[in-house]
């Protein structure tokens, strides 16, 4: 059968950004070629505009343009259709506001921002995004998009976009290209996801890396996730895509990733294992991403040990460099027993991580980047059952860190942690080990109680009594533990 022709035009090769050259925070500015910025300026050309594509935005526009004041010369909002008063409010900012009929696809909108806009440079930023730079950092950064100007049309400036929720924490991040030349060489294609494409084909962008600016992104917060029903309007429209170009495995990730977040595990899995299986037969598309996403998606569907490991060892073949793919073949050693390899594979997972770089655009950074402590836990667990407490000390310590206040295994990484810094003698650690012990209500105080028991027949009574009195000091539990009221009369202490 042969396949339909594409209908949407080819991505745009990129250089790989770590060939490119970072824009330095702590380099001043070229002296003999600042002065290039000031005579290009003016009113009618200024050097950035921050152009923005609005519809119904009120509750979050507000914050985007105060985030991007004093950093931008213009601002310029299209509005696609809003019944708030997101129109309002860009006036209030005194951005410039048009008008353009919603046509059901992001790219073309998005183009329409960059064809109202004056600037020589463009910011492409949203509404429930926030530009992020340091004041003082901001000359540097106008005087080296001056420069830059030589390498125009294509050149493109790719800073971090990190998702953050609505308390200010950080899930995950991924580079993203969003400053380039405004000389209408550069535009948007695809009704959703949208990538840049340039005029010229066969060229390649050059891309700049900024790690001093970067934007934090709201919209992938759960809850304003499913508020705005994003998913309900991204995915008919990446479906329609898909219609037009059905062999497209950029397409059918994003489909895959759609599902995965309506938690629609099954269908994920059917579209993710579809991409997977296009790009194995040299469709071009995101691998890694696509991978560690179906990986997800099986964790999430219960899918036996067997699909997991295949996949999880297709990705360490071919993108041995990506710590997600020795973890989720980790977790699968582990549950089956094989606690020497599932140690060794947690192993590589975490130090894979420490040294990760993302080396594509198309990138994201790891999944356990947002939870190295799932990897550390595994790691201690995995040494712990084969007592080997050297390795399993530290990585339960690791593993402490960051670890959430809600969900299992407190009880076992507390006691084992505990048992192993009591073994050691590491007495520093202890005080905020048993801190962690009796603030929660679901572990256990054997561990406590041995400690003080430890110190009465080691002769330090005053040592022990004091330590029990803390601890009574800070939960009730301790009068419920079977050996507590004997070793508390002992003392002279009441319970």
């Amino acid at each position: 059968m042969s396949r339909p022709p594409r209908t949407a035009p080819q991505r745009a090769p990129q250089r790989a950004p770590q060939r490119a050259p970072k824009l330095a925070p702590q380099r001043a500015p070229d002296s003999a070629r600042a002065p290039l910025a000031a005579p290009l300026l003016s009113a009618e050309r200024p050097l950035i505009t921050a152009a923005f594509m609005v519809k119904d935005e009120e509750e979050f526009l507000a914050d985007a343009l105060r985030s991007v004041q004093g950093f931008a010369d213009e601002i310029v909002v299209v509005d696609t259709g809003s019944t708030d008063r997101s129109v309002q409010i860009a006036r209030e900012f005194g951005a410039r506001v048009s008008f353009y009929e919603w046509k059901q696809d992001f790219s073309d909108a998005r183009n329409e921002t960059i064809r109202q806009s004056r600037g020589q440079w463009i910011l492409v930023i949203d509404a429930d995004e926030r530009l992020d730079v340091r004041p003082e950092l901001i000359s540097r950064f106008r005087a080296a998009l001056a420069r830059f100007m030589e390498d125009a049309p294509y050149v493109g400036i790719s800073i971090s976009v990190i998702n953050i929720r609505l308390d200010g924490s950080e899930m995950n991040s991924l580079p993203s290209v969003r400053f380039f030349p405004n000389q209408g060489k550069i535009f948007y294609q695809n009704r959703v996801h949208n990538q840049l494409v340039l005029e010229d084909r066969s060229a390649q962008m050059n891309i700049k890396l900024c790690d001093f600016v970067t934007i934090k992104h709201l919209g992938y917060d759960p809850v304003v996730y499913a508020r705005r029903k994003k998913s309900d309007r991204s995915l008919p429209l990446i479906q329609k895509m898909l219609e037009d170009d059905p062999n497209n495995m950029v397409y059918r990730f994003y489909e895959g990733r759609e599902f995965f977040i309506k938690k629609m595990y099954q269908d994920a899995v059917r579209s993710l294992e579809i991409a997977v299986a296009g790009l194995l037969d040299g469709e071009p598309g995101y691998f890694s991403e696509t991978l560690k996403t179906l990986l997800s998606a099986y964790e999430h569907a219960g899918t036996g040990d067997e699909h997991v490991a295949t996949f999880a060892d297709l990705g360490i073949d071919k993108a041995p460099d990506q710590p997600d793919f020795w973890f989720f073949r980790a977790v699968v050693a582990f549950r089956q027993g094989q606690h020497e390899e599932a140690a060794r594979l947690a192993s590589e997972a975490l130090r894979r991580l420490d040294t990760f770089e993302l080396k594509e655009v198309s990138q994201s950074h790891p999944i356990i980047a947002n939870n190295p402590w799932r990897a550390a836990d595994l790691l201690a667990e995995s040494c712990w059952r084969l007592n080997d407490y050297e390795r399993a000390y530290p990585a339960y310590l690791r593993a402490l860190e960051g670890r959430p206040n809600e969900g299992p295994g407190w009880a076992s990484l507390l006691n084992n942690l505990i048992a192993l810094a009591i073994e050691r003698g590491d007495i520093e650690r202890l005080p905020g080990l048993f801190e962690h012990l009796l603030s929660r209500p679901d572990t256990t105080l054997d561990m406590f109680v041995f400690r003080v028991q430890q110190l009465q027949q080691q002769g330090d009574e005053e040592g022990a009594r004091d330590l029990l009195m803390w601890g009574r000091r800070r939960t009730s539990r301790l009068r419920a533990h079977a050996d507590a009221p004997a070793v508390a009369a002992a003392l002279g202490v009441a319970l």
